[in-house]
């Protein structure tokens, strides 16, 4: 008995061979079956071949192509196939978008010391720069690289996109480094406002104290929503061995920390206060670190975390 073709059988030939050029059999029934699970997901719209292509070549541009295929499964299908349709314009895909994302956006601004009026502004320029192609090149919706959470991709790019329209002036300046993020630790809000300052300065001091692989593993895990499994799957190591790192990362910020956190403040107690807002609120701690420094820094990439690998070896560490 013969296979039963699916719906997305005949975009996934046309998607794999516009990739690679000519027929490829093994990316063409890895796309077809990641193309079914994302249209099982969003059963409303369906992307055109040139957007996933698009988008997908965002996904795999840090790749080889003989990696092609074996990377396909470590992606987000089913964001992937959203932020296809959304660089289309589908109005579908448009409502899921402000039904999923919108909230993001909107957590994202209030962070900043903005009228309701400004906010609203801002908040519609940010989704012009997201879903409207330029003169200059596609949406930016069509950079999403299938890594991590979309979620937490669009709090990144929203922040960025925020910054710099208030650095031109679009906007005013953003809050004082004492952000809702970590704020919602009891810790921390009992902390008096000018120790919210040393927290974030031992904080950054300490981050960037860490060596260039720890960087990068927070920053994807925290800042991007990276989860383990993944980011072992980019360094091509054990996810134990992943897990390994990430907690020894952890670690190694924390002492830094409360090291750095001491001569600034010199007080057994303060120290104290300082600490266990870290350990309450480990990851928003390093997501405010990141979005406060989102104005002088680029989005770590991908790219830059397989740069900083020591090994590719399967199961190293």
């Amino acid at each position: 008995m013969g296979t039963i073709a699916r719906p997305t059988d005949t975009l996934a030939h046309d998607v794999s061979s516009r990739l690679a050029g000519s027929h490829d059999s093994a990316l063409e029934s890895r796309l077809a079956s990641a193309l079914a699970d994302a249209s099982g997901v969003y059963q409303d719209f369906v992307p055109t071949a040139q957007a996933l292509v698009q988008q997908l070549r965002a996904c795999l541009q840090d790749r080889e192509r003989s990696e092609w295929s074996e990377h396909l499964v470590t992606l987000n299908a089913a964001d992937i196939w959203l932020c296809a349709a959304l660089a289309d314009g589908d109005d579908d895909a448009v409502r899921v978008f402000e039904q999923r994302l919108g909230p993001q956006l909107e957590r994202t601004l209030r962070r900043f010391s903005l009228s309701e009026d400004q906010r609203t502004e801002l908040a519609q320029h940010i989704r012009v720069q997201l879903l409207v192609p330029s003169p200059q090149g596609p949406a930016r919706i069509a950079l999403y690289r299938g890594w991590g959470s979309l979620e937490g991709w669009t709090r990144t790019v929203a922040a960025r996109l925020a910054l710099n329209a208030i650095r031109d002036g679009k906007g005013t300046k953003p809050l004082e480094r004492a952000p809702e993020l970590i704020g919602a630790s009891p810790e921390f809000a009992a902390l008096k406002a000018s120790r919210r300052s040393l927290f974030m300065q031992a904080l950054g001091e300490a981050f960037h104290s860490l060596g260039p692989r720890e960087r990068a593993l927070l920053r994807l895990r925290y800042l991007e929503g990276v989860q383990a499994n993944a980011l072992a799957g980019s360094y091509d190591v054990h996810e134990s061995t992943m897990s390994r790192w990430l907690a020894s990362a952890r670690t190694e910020l924390q002492a830094r920390f409360e090291a750095n956190a001491r001569p600034l403040v010199n007080d057994d107690e303060a120290i104290a206060e300082l600490v266990g807002a870290m350990q309450s609120r480990f990851g928003e701690s390093l997501q405010e670190l990141f979005v406060s420094e989102l104005a002088e820094s680029t989005e770590p990439s991908v790219q830059a975390a397989q740069a900083a690998s020591p090994s590719r070896s399967r199961g190293a560490g």
